[in-house]
């Protein structure tokens, strides 16, 4: 009998800085469609991350704030939330240490979850579904958004979250899963 295959999962959270940013400013940077979050239009700082709309004009993180204002100069400016960022992300682990013990951080918004042996604790649904009730989970306690990619590795869920991510031009539904056996055909894309 062969062991069963890892369910290994990366729930990452969604423009994460930019999401937090626009929560605790829901007046100013919340109503700001080209938002980039690192720096001020005065310092010499760099973007730690910008709003999907605003990184159609070139704008990327660890650019430096003043070249990303150049190539978006009507974007609003503001810091890095760092208080409320790690409180966020102490908010987001809560909520997936309910779904398994062996949550595993990446980054402030990263997290591996191992789902080994939890297939009967949620009556042997696809894991993609068990994804969904995550994702559902942190949107309706967090406030914010994450998505989800799951295989039998830490590599595949990293490479599988990247499609996940729902963004202005595709329609990704924030989870991906890559079934056991199809992992060499999905890294080859």
């Amino acid at each position: 009998m062969s062991a069963p295959a890892r369910r290994i999962l990366l729930a990452d959270a969604d423009a994460f800085y930019v999401a937090v940013a626009r929560l605790i400013d829901p007046e100013g940077a919340g109503k700001a469609p080209l938002l980039i979050v690192g720096g001020s239009r005065e310092s010499r700082g760099v973007v730690c991350s910008a709003s999907y709309e605003t990184r159609k004009f070139g704008v990327r993180s660890a650019m430096p704030t003043a070249q990303a204002l150049q190539l978006c100069p009507q974007a609003m400016c503001v810091p890095v939330p760092r208080g409320a960022c790690s409180r966020k992300s102490a908010e987001i682990r809560r909520v997936l240490q309910r779904f398994t013990p062996l949550v595993e951080s990446a980054s402030i918004d990263e997290w591996y979850l191992d789902l080994g042996g939890t297939e009967q604790l949620y009556d042997n649904e696809p894991l993609e579904r068990t994804a969904h009730r995550i994702r559902e989970a942190v949107r309706a306690e967090t406030s914010l958004s994450i998505s989800i990619g799951g295989g039998t590795n830490k590599l595949v869920a990293k490479m599988a979250v990247e499609v996940a991510k729902p963004k202005p031009d595709n329609n990704a539904t924030g989870v991906h899963i890559v079934a056991p056996g199809d992992e060499a055909d999905f890294l080859k894309r």
